[in-house]
């Protein structure tokens, strides 16, 4: 693989989700085949290499012991062909590997000797810092040397088991801990890259079938590793970290263009929400600015409910005659007694709001609607799986949408018209979870059924005049209510009383923009979709690209 083909290669799927990662593990493949480097007829062959190996005697001093017990290697246990001049090797017969040192809490001390832990292999390298040191001096077999590599055995994440980094500068005598192991043999240059390379992890994977997150003294040892001539290891050993740093230096890239457009992003949405935007709206989807779906999401929301999506018309009756209407209407109600008079409403204050267009008014969400309520939650033998009246939980709103495909609940009809008459949903109410995380979240109530009901985490706003509720949904789903409301925490949970919910502050625009406003948003929000589904086509184009190139060089000959 020259370094040609290797930027030729990023370059197509370079949007891939996790493309250099992807490429690292590709390189460490490559070079486990033996397929990184041309091979040399020159070069001693591997079985001489290992035959030296085998051969080291047992001294005082830490060097490798003779290992004779392990089981004979056979053909149905190699994983594929290795190129003339390789062997496939069990581990325990290149070099030597023990289980670290095992401390109580009562032998750690300020000062003393370091014990190196998973915690200190950190990015394949070893980080010093934060070591522990116990105050007595360890026994000499769970000692690191220079050229060691230490090895998280044993962790809570079986991601981080097999995690490895080689011993080096050591600047005082240093140990082992117990969850960690240590391989020591002449050849760890290159057997670091083996133990870092998908092939290792999917042999340990293999042979650990238990629950423990581990690699056993006996799998380590046992494991086959494809073993090169010494000088080919060599040349693999200077290409793998020749491409890795190429790797090093893309990703490096890759984060300074996305902290570059995350600082772009940032800098275009707020000029886009402080000044008007209408003309030149379409900006914002622009590829120069490539602004996530999300954050255009929340910019669209944010535009609307500050009145900066559409432009005013001075001839929509006010927001003032909308509201004096919806007063008038709501009187009427009481008077006649379908709803219960309530007690007033605090004054909104300077603090609770932002900046709206003058033809636009602030009031508080219990002056515009019916009496805001929750639900309830019945006796579990009113539950039915398919038959009755639909019953939300909080877990049903999804996506600011109702979606009742998930884990759909019913209860009887008897007992929603008896006991649960308070909390009927009609279509076209508003609801949101009151209790969280995450709080706030809000729906639409669908005509998919003509009632529905919901439990105690959910309240409803159902507004006076029914075509208010497209606009209270989208101020509620903008979402910046949220931060001057002072939540109650219960149970470990914050929640929303319901009281606060009818002294929510919420803009109204007269009624005909909010009409333009919500088909604007709805507009804008379909245009989102669409650049998301086109984004995810993309990443998934050159997903699938990546796998193919894995695949060809991993899988020829």
């Amino acid at each position: 693989m020259n370094n040609d083909w290797f930027f030729e290669k990023f370059a197509l799927i370079a949007d891939a989700p996790g493309a250099v990662e992807r490429m690292r593990q590709l390189i460490l493949t490559l070079a486990m085949q033996g397929k990184l480097v041309p091979q040399c007829p020159d070069d001693e062959p591997a079985n001489v290499l290992v035959a030296k190996l085998k051969s080291t005697e047992i001294t005082e001093n830490g060097r490798l012991r003779k290992v004779t017990s392990l089981p004979e290697l056979t053909i149905d246990e190699l994983p594929f062909d290795l190129p003339p001049g390789w062997v496939w090797q069990r581990l325990g017969c290149v070099g030597e590997t023990n289980i670290g040192l095992t401390y109580s809490p009562n032998d750690l001390a300020e000062t003393g000797v370091p014990v190196l832990r998973s915690s200190n292999i950190q990015n394949g390298k070893l980080d010093f810092g934060d070591i522990v040191r116990v105050k007595y001096e360890p026994k000499k077999s769970v000692m690191v040397q220079n050229g060691d590599l230490l090895i998280c055995a044993r962790n809570g994440s079986k991601a981080l088991v097999g995690k490895v980094a080689v011993i080096e500068n050591l600047t005082e005598p240093a140990a082992f801990g117990a969850f960690m192991a240590i391989f020591r043999s002449r050849i760890n240059q290159y057997l670091y890259y083996f133990i870092s390379s998908p092939l290792f992890r999917r042999m340990i994977d293999e042979v650990n079938t238990t629950t423990i997150n581990q690699i056993t003294q006996n799998n380590l040892r046992t494991t086959l590793a494809p073993i090169p001539p010494l000088a080919e290891q060599k040349r693999i050993v200077a290409k793998v970290e020749e491409l890795m740093g190429l790797c090093d230096e893309l990703e490096a890239q890759q984060q300074e263009r996305e902290e570059r457009k995350t600082e772009l992003v940032r800098s275009s949405l707020s000029r886009f929400s402080e000044s008007s935007t209408r003309e030149n709206l379409g900006y914002l989807f622009h590829k120069s600015y490539d602004i996530p779906p999300s954050e255009l999401r929340k910019s669209i929301l944010t535009l609307a409910v500050q009145g900066k999506l559409v432009p005013q018309d001075p001839t929509d009756e006010t927001a003032e005659e909308l509201i004096s209407r919806v007063t008038s209407e709501k009187a009427r109600l009481v008077r006649s007694k379908e709803i219960k008079n309530e007690p007033p409403l605090d004054p909104i204050t300077e603090g609770e709001v932002f900046s709206i267009p003058k033809n636009w008014v602030w009031c508080r969400a219990g002056a515009i609607t019916r009496p805001i309520s929750s639900g309830s939650t019945p006796e579990q033998h009113v539950f039915h799986p398919s038959e009755g009246i639909p019953y939300l939980k909080v877990y049903n709103i999804r996506n600011q949408n109702v979606d009742f495909r998930y884990k759909p609940q019913f209860i009887s009809i008897s007992h929603h018209r008896e006991k649960m008459k308070r909390s009927t949903l009609f279509p076209g109410d508003v609801v949101m979870n009151i209790v969280g995380p995450p709080l706030g979240k809000v729906a639409i109530i669908p005509d998919s059924f003509p009632e529905w009901n919901c439990n105690q985490a959910i309240s409803f706003f159902r507004p006076i005049f029914p075509d208010l509720a497209p606009w209270i949904y989208t101020f509620l789903k903008e979402g910046s209510f949220l931060r001057n409301i002072q939540l109650i925490g219960t149970a470990g949970q914050d929640n929303i009383s319901v009281t606060k919910c009818k002294f929510i502050p919420i803009a109204i625009p007269p009624f005909l923009e909010q009409r333009r406003i919500v088909a604007k948003v709805n507009q804008l929000m379909a245009l989102v979709d669409e650049l998301e589904r086109q984004q995810a086509a993309s990443r998934e184009k050159a997903s699938n690209l990546l796998d193919a190139i894995v695949h060809e060089m991993t899988s020829g000959g």
